[in-house]
C-alpha cells in the first residue's frame, strides 16, 4: 500500500490580542502622513512586573517581541501604544473563528487561543488537489466575517507547517509541497526549529554547525551522541518524520486559564474580582463543547516564585456559580495571607458529556442549563462584561 502524502494546515492569527483591540479603538489603526500605523502592544504597566502579550508588526520593526520586559519595549520604541487588553473577548473572537474554520476541515487541533493545525488530508478531491487556494478562501473568510488576519502554512508535519506559516507572516501562504520538505527544513538556520532552545543552539554551534542541512549529513546516532535523548526527536523533525497526527477539539481533556500580573498583589486583595473573569472563560468554553468537568484546579504563585496547586472533586458542572465556590474554597485554604501573589490561575479536567451528567435533580439542573445558555447567547453577542451568573438559589 502506497504511503499517503499527508497535508496539515497551520494557521495562526497575526498580532491576534493587537488586532482585535484594533478592531475597538480605530485609533489603534489610525496612519500617519506616511501611512505607518502606530507600534502598539498588549501587556502589562511599565514596571519591573509589566510584560508585552502580544506585539503589532509595527512595534517588532522596533525589535519589540512577546514575554519582553514592557521597560525594555520603551526603551526600543518610546513611543509605544500600551494596551492593557480585556478579559474574554480574546476568547470569544478565537471560539468563533475555530467554529467557522471547522466548516471546511475534518479534523482541526486548536493549540493555543490564536493558532492551531487543520488536517486536510483526504479532501484533495473536494477541493481540486489546489490548497493554495483553499488557504486563501479561509484567509479571506476570516478577514471578511471578523476583520483579523491570519497566516497559513501547509506541510506534510506539524512542526514543517508551523515554521511556513511563521515565514508567511502577517497575512501569509506558504506551502511545502511534497517532497521538498528536506530541502525546505535544510535552508533553516538550526534555531528556527521549534524545539532547539537557546542552550541547544549554542552547543550546536560551537560544533560549527550554524544550518539545518549540516545536521542533516550527519547519523541520528550521531546527533544522540550530542543532545541525548532530543537527538533521536530531532533526526525525525529535520528529515520530515516528525508527527503529523491530530488531536482534536473535542478530545481535551482540560482547559485553564491565567494570569501573571503587572505588579505583586499585597495580602488583602479581592482575588475572587480577579479570579471571575478566568472562570467565565473557561466555563463558557465548556459549555460550548458540550461537556462538563468533574475536577476543579487553581494555581497560586508567590513573589518568590514558589508555586501552589490544589484540586477538588465535585459533581459534574460547567455552572460558572459552582467553580467560583470550588475555587474561592481551594483558594482560601491554599492561599499564604502574608505573601505577595505573582499569578493566579484556574483549570477544570475529568469531563463528560453534558447529558450524561444529568440526575435525580434533572428539572432543576435542565432550567438551570437553559439560564447558563441563555447567559452565553447574550455574552456571544454583547461580550462578557454585560451579564454574570449569580449562585443557585436553595430552597427553603
Amino acid at each position: 500500500m502506497p504511503h499517503r502524502i499527508k497535508h496539515i494546515a497551520h494557521f495562526d492569527l497575526d498580532s491576534f490580542f493587537v488586532s482585535v483591540e484594533r478592531l475597538f479603538n480605530p485609533d489603534l489603526s489610525k496612519s500617519d502622513d506616511r501611512g505607518n500605523m502606530p507600534p502598539v502592544v498588549v501587556g502589562g504597566s511599565a514596571d519591573k512586573r509589566g510584560v508585552v502579550a502580544s506585539a503589532s508588526y509595527e512595534a517588532r520593526a522596533y525589535g519589540v517581541r512577546s514575554a519582553m520586559p514592557m521597560k525594555t519595549a520603551l526603551r526600543l520604541c518610546p513611543h509605544l501604544i500600551i494596551v492593557k487588553g480585556r478579559h474574554g473577548t480574546y476568547s470569544e473572537i478565537s471560539s468563533k473563528i475555530l467554529v467557522r474554520l471547522h466548516d471546511f476541515a475534518p479534523v482541526i487541533e486548536q493549540t493555543s487561543i490564536d493558532e492551531g493545525y487543520m488536517d486536510l488530508t483526504g479532501c484533495e478531491k473536494l477541493f481540486n488537489n489546489d490548497f493554495y487556494s483553499t488557504l486563501k478562501m479561509l484567509q479571506n473568510l476570516v478577514d471578511k466575517e471578523f476583520h483579523l488576519p491570519i497566516s497559513f502554512g501547509m506541510g506534510s508535519t506539524r512542526i514543517i507547517a508551523k515554521i511556513a506559516s511563521g515565514k508567511a507572516k502577517p497575512k501569509g501562504i506558504l506551502i511545502v509541497e511534497p517532497g521538498q520538505e528536506k530541502s525546505f527544513l535544510g535552508n533553516l538556520e538550526i534555531d528556527e526549529i521549534p524545539g532547539i532552545g537557546l542552550k541547544t543552539a549554542e552547543k550546536l554551534k560551537q560544533r560549527g554547525f550554524i544550518e539545518v542541512s549540516q545536521l542533516q549529513e550527519l547519523s541520528e546516532y550521531t546527533l544522540t551522541q550530542i543532545l541525548g535523548k532530543y537527538g533521536e526527536a530531532l533526526f525525525k523533525i529535520i528529515h520530515a518524520k516528525s508527527s503529523n497526527t491530530l488531536t482534536p477539539e473535542y478530545e481535551r481533556k482540560s482547559i485553564s486559564s491565567e494570569e501573571t500580573f503587572s505588579e505583586d498583589l499585597p495580602p488583602g486583595t479581592e482575588f475572587q474580582n480577579l479570579f471571575a473573569p478566568h472562570i467565565e472563560e473557561i466555563c463558557h468554553r465548556l459549555r460550548k463543547i458540550g461537556k462538563k468537568a468533574r475536577t476543579v484546579h487553581i494555581k497560586i504563585r508567590y513573589k518568590d516564585f514558589s508555586t501552589v496547586t490544589r484540586s477538588h472533586s465535585l459533581r459534574a458542572t460547567n455552572d460558572d456559580a459552582l467553580v467560583s465556590k470550588t475555587v474561592m474554597s481551594l483558594f482560601n485554604n491554599a492561599y499564604n495571607f502574608e505573601t505577595e501573589v505573582r499569578l493566579i490561575g484556574v483549570g477544570l479536567s475529568n469531563f463528560v458529556d453534558s447529558a450524561e451528567s444529568m440526575g435525580l435533580f434533572q428539572t432543576q439542573s435542565s432550567k438551570r442549563e437553559t439560564l447558563l445558555q441563555t447567559v452565553d447567547s447574550i455574552r456571544e453577542k454583547h461580550g462578557f462584561d454585560v451579564i454574570k451568573v449569580r449562585g443557585i438559589k436553595k430552597k427553603d
